[in-house]
């Protein structure tokens, strides 16, 4: 029987494409440098919209959302572990997967470090974490270890956040990808009463204004921290028909 020829792109094929071009415009735009010049501002942008590439190849792949926190040889791992092979991080993630690597090594990644987000305590093993993602897409559905489909979220992914960056010193003990509490890797935009919170309760840079943030269909935006907590918490919530 002859295959059926296969026209056009699938959607996960369209958002990634954009996401390179968008990566690529960055890249050429030229620099600004200074302690806290556009340069930094660019970087950053630049992880964001790396970060959300490798989460939608995740769920183009797994067909989910990497959850928040999961399972990977019986340990908790981070969303960070979980995407590991789609940050061209496979010898940590083969390392932290071998039950027999004890203690589990870590390492500084640039891809997941906003440059202007500073502590003295910065070193070559350091785990640093400057980026979040919506723990109400990437959730715990049903064994734990996946996420949302993007089937499942029906607000649309237009209007749905799944990334954004969140400055370390906001949490007493610094953010780090080797962490799995949900207050520090990720954000939701309520409390757990389900009342809205302010964006800066969860969300923090040293840009003026706001935060990078990244939508699930994959395009960027400068979220200002003057948002209202309802809309801060609508954009967070994939199932609210807001």
């Amino acid at each position: 029987m002859a295959r059926r020829a296969r026209y056009g792109f699938t959607i996960i094929e369209l958002i990634v494409v954009i996401l390179v071009i968008s990566l690529l415009i960055i890249l050429f735009t030229p620099r600004v440098s200074g302690p806290h010049g556009i340069s930094w501002r660019q970087e950053c942008r630049n992880n964001t919209i790396q970060l959300a590439i490798c989460l939608i190849l995740f769920e183009e792949h797994q067909g989910a959302f990497p959850a928040y926190c999961s399972k990977l040889s019986d340990m908790d791992v981070s969303w960070v572990v979980a995407t590991f092979p789609y940050m061209e991080q496979n010898v940590l993630h083969r390392e932290w997967s071998n039950p027999a690597v004890e203690p589990k090594p870590t390492s500084f990644i640039p891809l997941l470090h906003c440059p202007s987000d500073r502590l003295a305590d910065y070193s070559t093993n350091d785990p640093l974490l400057s980026y979040l993602v919506n723990t109400r897409v990437c959730s715990r559905e049903d064994d734990g270890d996946h996420g949302l489909a993007y089937s499942e979220i029906a607000d649309g992914a237009a209007h749905t956040l799944l990334l954004s960056e969140g400055l370390r010193d906001s949490v007493p003990s610094g953010r780090r990808w080797t962490m799995t509490d949900q207050r520090y890797i990720g954000f939701r935009g309520e409390d757990n009463a389900g009342r809205p919170v302010a964006l800066s309760d969860e969300l923090s840079s040293n840009h003026d204004g706001g935060v990078h943030v990244m939508f699930a269909d994959g395009h960027a935006h400068f979220l200002s921290d003057a948002i209202e907590d309802e809309v801060y918490k609508q954009l967070c919530d994939p199932r609210d028909n807001q």
